[in-house]
C-alpha cells in the first residue's frame, strides 16, 4: 500500500490515495485526512506571525528540498551554520498557534501536534514505534531528528507533563533535547527526502496532574469514588475533612494529612525511594485509580523530577509493587503529618488571615497541653513527700514553668483547696 501526498494550500482536507489488489480487481479508495495549521514565520529572529501553513505543505517543503541548497551548504560548512538557521530560512511552531506575535501570552489554540527534538548521536530512529509517530525527519543539522506526534487537548498548563509522558511511551526520554522542550519552540525548515509520515498515527491524550476542582461533598463517597475510572484524582487528603472548597476546618488535636508531594527541583539521588513514596500515597488517596492513569502520572513525575529519570522497566516495577500491596490490602501511607487547620481552595482568606488562624489554633493547642499537664500533676500529687499544694510547690517540684502556673492557677484554685482540705483530714 503506497501513500501519496497531494499539496493543496486552500483545501480544508487533504486526501490520501490507496491502491490495493482484491482478486483480479484494482480498488481505489480516498480517505479524508485531518488538517493541521501551523503559524509561519520568516525566520527565528522574527516572532511576527506572517501566515499559516498546512503541516502537509510544510512537510512537502522538507521532503522536496525547496530550501535544500542553503541547508546543505550550512551542513557542509560552506555557509555560516547559525546565520542560515536563524536568518535565512522560514520556520513554524508545531505546538500552538498565536495571536499575531509568538510568545506565551499570545497562545490561542493548540495545533493538535507536539514537536520533540532529538540531538543525541547514538539515537537510532528505526527503534521507534512508527505507529505512535505522525512524522519524523532529519533536523536542520542533518544529524538529529525532528519528531512530531498527534495530541488531544494540549494546553500550556499540561504541556510539560504530556511531553514527559509521550517521550516515555516512545522510549526516547534519554535522548530528547530539553532545551527544545518549549510551548513556543521554533522549528526551522529542514531537508530530508526520506521524511516519514503516518496520517493514521496514534493520537495521545494530554496529561493533567491538577485534581478536579469539583469535589463530592459527602465524606462517605471519598473512599469509593476517588480515582474511579481514572477520574477525580486527588493529591492530598484535604477532602476527607473539607465539606467543600469554600470551607475552613480546624482541630487542636490535628488532622492526619496525607500527600503525594512533588519535588520543588530536579534531583539525581534516591529516585526509587521517592517514586515509591509518591506512588504509595497516590494510590492510597485514590484506591480505585486505573493502572494506565497511574502510569501516566508516574511517568510525568519520573521525567519532571529527576535529572536522570529511571528507565521504563524500573518505573513499572515500582508501580506493580504498589498495586500488589493494594490488592493484598497491605498498603499504608508514608509520611503522615498532623495539620491543625485546613483551608479550601476558595475559602476567601488571605495569607495573613490563614496565618492568624494557624496561630490561634497553636495557642489553643498549647493551652490544652499546659492544662492537661497541670491536671495530671494534681491527680498524682504526693502529699506525704511534697506537703500542701501551692503555686510554688508545683513549679519547683515538677517540670513546668512558673509563668504557666501563674497563668492558669485561678482555674484550678477551687480544686486545689479541696485537695488540701482532704489531706488535712
Amino acid at each position: 500500500m503506497e501513500q501519496i501526498l497531494f499539496t493543496f494550500e486552500t483545501c480544508l482536507y487533504y486526501f490520501t490515495a490507496f491502491f490495493f489488489r482484491e482478486g483480479d480487481l484494482f480498488i481505489y479508495s480516498v480517505m479524508e485526512i485531518e488538517e493541521y495549521k501551523l503559524d509561519y514565520f520568516y525566520c527565528t529572529k522574527n516572532c511576527n506571525v506572517i501566515n499559516q501553513i498546512s503541516v502537509y505543505d510544510w512537510f512537502d517543503y522538507i521532503k522536496t528540498g525547496i530550501f535544500s541548497e542553503n541547508i546543505l551548504k550550512a551542513r557542509s560548512g560552506e555557509l555560516d551554520y547559525d546565520k542560515v538557521k536563524t536568518e535565512l530560512l522560514p520556520c513554524v511552531v508545531y505546538n500552538f498557534n498565536f495571536s499575531g506575535y509568538k510568545n506565551k501570552a499570545n497562545i490561542t489554540t493548540p495545533t493538535g501536534l507536539m514537536y520533540i527534538d532529538i540531538d543525541a548521536p547514538d539515537f537510532k530512529i528505526q527503534n521507534i514505534n512508527k505507529s505512535d509517530v505522525f512524522a519524523y525527519y532529519k533536523s536542520f543539522g542533518g544529524k538529529g531528528y525532528s519528531i512530531v506526534v498527534r495530541v488531544d487537548n494540549l494546553t500550556e498548563d499540561n504541556f510539560n507533563e504530556t511531553y514527559a509522558y509521550i517521550c516515555s511511551k516512545l522510549g526516547i526520554s534519554n535522548y530528547v533535547d530539553l532545551g527544545a522542550k518549549k510551548t513556543t519552540q521554533f522549528n526551522v525548515v529542514s531537508y530530508d527526502e526520506n521524511l516519514y509520515l503516518n496520517t493514521n498515527s496514534k493520537i495521545f491524550k494530554s496529561i493533567n496532574l491538577t485534581p478536579l476542582s469539583e469535589i463530592n461533598k459527602k465524606k462517605k463517597a471519598y473512599s469509593t469514588q476517588w480515582g474511579e475510572n481514572g477520574n477525580n484524582v486527588r493529591f492530598d487528603s484535604r477532602t476527607d475533612y473539607l465539606d467543600n472548597e469554600e470551607s475552613v476546618v480546624k482541630d487542636i488535636n490535628g488532622f492526619d494529612f496525607i500527600q503525594a508531594k512533588l519535588l520543588y527541583k530536579k534531583v539525581s539521588k534516591n529516585r526509587n525511594n521517592i517514586l515509591l513514596a509518591y506512588c504509595t500515597n497516590l494510590v492510597w488517596l485514590n484506591p480505585n485509580i486505573y493502572e494506565d492513569r497511574l502510569h501516566s502520572i508516574m511517568t510525568a513525575v519520573n521525567y519532571n523530577n529527576f535529572t536522570n529519570p529511571v528507565d521504563e522497566l524500573q518505573l513499572q516495577r515500582v508501580i506493580s509493587s504498589i498495586l500488589k500491596y493494594r490488592k493484598e490490602g497491605a498498603l499504608q501511607p508514608i509520611g503522615v503529618i498532623k495539620r491543625k487547620a485546613l483551608f479550601g481552595k476558595y475559602c476567601g482568606l488571605s495569607k495573613n488571615e490563614k496565618l492568624a488562624v494557624c496561630r490561634e489554633i497553636s495557642s489553643e493547642a498549647k493551652e490544652k497541653t499546659s492544662k492537661e499537664k497541670i491536671q495530671n500533676i494534681l491527680d498524682c500529687w504526693d502529699f506525704e513527700k511534697l506537703g500542701k499544694i501551692t503555686q510554688q510547690s508545683i513549679y519547683k517540684n515538677h517540670n513546668i514553668s512558673k509563668k504557666t502556673i501563674e497563668k492558669y492557677y485561678k482555674e484550678y484554685k477551687k480544686e486545689i483547696e479541696n485537695l488540701n482540705n482532704i489531706w488535712k483530714l
